[in-house]
């Protein structure tokens, strides 16, 4: 139990709450020598616990920069675990004294307590271990700016990581996700390191949305596709299938890498440093605040959507096409998810909006694959493929805008809705840009918006969106 709980409070940062529940295991497996028989299951779990619990106290000690302490455990660790003949702790520990010399810039000697590591849990068929210390191995090569051989040890985790995925239940595929990124994000770096940013480009995609797109595959009636990542080839070929621009984008901890693809399936590479454009802030914190903002009134973000737009427009501003019909798709990554793209402003303070035709994907595999499966549906079920509906004279057509109207009551708290700020002015300035009058306030009535809405060719509704749990149903009220 000692154990379980310094494992947990070493990842959740609280180093020194860690050390002291696992020198508390300590004590309880101490008490327990001489009450077991030597060499039986009982005086194993004992042996095991203890050295488990080392373990953890040397990976603390790492983790607070105090070396000396760290390799003190470590080797206490060792030590225990060979007289018990545990293999796999073994080689946790020769990884984990591993790290503790790279940690202090001594990579040779780490790079040898890798390989010590690695033969161990080749063995004993450790995949997973494997898989920690390859990715260990490249991050001491990358320091060692050696490419082509921290290329080859990144790509062998990456192997070992995903062979770990069969079988596994989704949420589990998800967690390895997040184990993987890591490796994923640093072969990145060394591959365009290495002006080999094709494959880096293949590499963000054969690292997004795993789990998402195998689920995707299996919703396939008939025929469910092949789900290995795209080469460029295929990526080229989505692009024109697609006819749209796509813009893919990858994180790392200093730079924004940028991938545009036209619909000719040209590629180019663009990339930008943080550093000079936020200071000491990240671009996650940025984002954030961004977002945060939305829901302080009365809200105009306009530093920070421009700033935004500087990072992840500016440098590929030349490669997007002039046309503001044509699609651009973008397939962000972690908190670029959040971007209001749409809203980003350029110096003149234009929207994106205003000068392109803007979607997001969560990843270029996806697109292909929900184009496919559009074509399936069409050809099993051609009836909903036909939309047949009353011809209106354009002359004669209206556009609906409704801005702000009377709020309803709450049902939690008994009180109208209070108006939305900027909602008005929102709804008067669609209104005039359409040439038709906004319905707005009490005027904005249920009988009024039927009337209206059939022989409408554009709706614009400036109003609350609530996402409610009502009775355990989830709704969406406009």
């Amino acid at each position: 139990m000692y154990n379980n709980l310094a494992l947990v409070e070493n990842q959740l940062g609280h180093h020194d709450d860690a050390i002291a529940a696992a020198q508390d295991a300590i004590e309880i497996f101490g008490k327990t020598i001489g009450i077991f028989e030597p060499g039986s299951e009982g005086d194993m779990l004992q042996a095991l616990g203890t050295r488990l619990a080392l373990d953890i106290i040397g990976d603390a000690h790492l983790r607070l920069n105090q070396p000396t302490q760290a390799l003190n455990y470590f080797q206490q660790a060792l030590t225990l675990a060979e007289e018990i003949n545990d293999q796999a702790g073994q080689a946790t520990i020769l990884t984990h004294t591993g790290a503790v010399y790279q940690s202090q810039g001594d990579l040779v000697k780490a790079l040898d307590f890798y390989r010590r590591a690695l033969v161990i849990h080749d063995t004993v068929g450790n995949e997973s271990g494997m898989g920690a210390t390859f990715h260990a191995m490249g991050t001491a090569l990358f320091e060692l700016q050696q490419w082509p051989q921290a290329e080859e040890q990144l790509y062998n985790a990456i192997a070992r990581w995903e062979n770990l995925r069969p079988g596994l239940q989704d949420e589990y595929k998800v967690s390895l996700a997040d184990l993987q990124s890591q490796t994923y994000e640093l072969l990145q770096r060394v591959l365009i390191a290495q002006h080999k940013t094709n494959e880096a480009l293949e590499l963000a995609e054969r690292g997004r949305g795993r789990a998402f797109i195998e689920l995707l595959a299996t919703n396939f009636k008939e025929n469910p596709p092949a789900i290995a990542p795209p080469s460029i080839a295929e990526i080229q070929a989505i692009a024109q299938q697609q006819q749209a621009t796509l813009v893919e984008y990858a994180l790392s901890d200093e730079e924004v890498y940028m991938w545009v693809i036209n619909p000719d399936g040209e590629i180019a590479f663009r990339s930008v440093s943080l550093s000079p454009i936020l200071g000491s802030r990240s671009l996650e914190a940025l984002v954030k605040s961004t977002r945060d903002g939305m829901f302080i009134e009365p809200y105009y973000p306009g530093e920070e959507l421009q700033t935004l737009h500087e990072i992840l427009i500016t440098p590929i501003a030349d490669l997007l096409p002039t046309d503001p019909e044509e699609k651009i798709i973008f397939i962000p990554q972690d908190s670029l998810f959040l971007v209001p793209f749409v809203a980003l402003l350029d110096e003149e303070e234009r929207y994106l909006i205003q000068s392109h035709t803007l979607l997001t994907a969560p990843s270029i595999q996806v697109l292909a694959l929900t184009h496919q499966q559009q074509a399936q549906n069409r050809q099993t079920n051609p009836t909903n493929s036909l939309v047949v509906g009353f011809p209106r004279d354009p002359q004669m057509a209206k556009d609906l805008v409704l801005g702000n109207p009377t709020m309803p009551i709450n049902l939690q708290t008994g009180s109208p809705l209070a108006p939305l700020s900027g909602a008005e002015e929102e709804a008067q300035q669609i209104a005039t840009f359409l040439d038709t009058k906004a319905l707005i306030g009490a005027a904005a009535t249920k009988a009024e918006v039927i009337q209206t809405i059939n022989s409408s060719r554009i709706v614009h509704i400036a109003t609350h969106g609530l996402l409610e749990d009502m009775v355990g149903l989830g709704t969406l009220v406009l």
